[in-house]
C-alpha cells in the first residue's frame, strides 16, 4: 500500500468514525451550483465543498459557530441560483467530519 493511499483509508476511517459524546465537528461549507447533465434540457445540483472544520465540544459549539460564521462570511458572493454564479457559505455543527460534503455527482433519475 502506498503512502497516498494509506492516507486515502485514514482518512476515509476518520471522517466516518462516530464521534465520542459530547462532541461535535463544526464544519464550513462553500456551496456552489455545478452542471449535472444534458437530461430533460439540463439539470444543475448545489455542490458543498467543505473548506474547514474544527471538532469541538458540543457545549461549546454555538460559540464556535459563530466565530467560524463571522470569519467566513466575506466569502460569500452573488447568487448561486442565477446565471451569474455566486458561493453561498454555511457553517454546520454536525456529528461527523465533512457530513454534508458532495461526494460526487449525484446521477439524474
Amino acid at each position: 500500500m502506498t503512502k497516498s493511499e494509506e492516507r486515502k483509508t485514514t482518512l476515509e476511517e476518520f471522517q466516518t468514525a462516530p464521534e465520542p459524546e459530547g462532541y461535535c465537528w463544526i464544519n464550513v461549507y462553500y456551496i456552489t451550483r455545478e452542471y449535472g447533465g444534458p437530461e430533460e434540457g439540463g439539470w444543475w445540483y448545489n455542490h458543498w465543498d467543505c473548506v474547514d472544520s474544527h471538532r469541538g465540544r458540543l457545549e461549546e459549539s454555538e460559540e464556535d459557530e459563530k466565530e467560524l460564521r463571522e470569519e467566513y462570511e466575506g466569502d460569500a458572493w452573488g447568487d448561486k441560483s442565477s446565471m451569474r454564479g455566486g458561493l453561498e457559505v454555511r457553517v454546520l455543527v454536525e456529528d461527523t467530519f465533512e457530513k454534508s460534503a458532495t461526494r460526487g455527482r449525484p446521477h439524474y433519475e
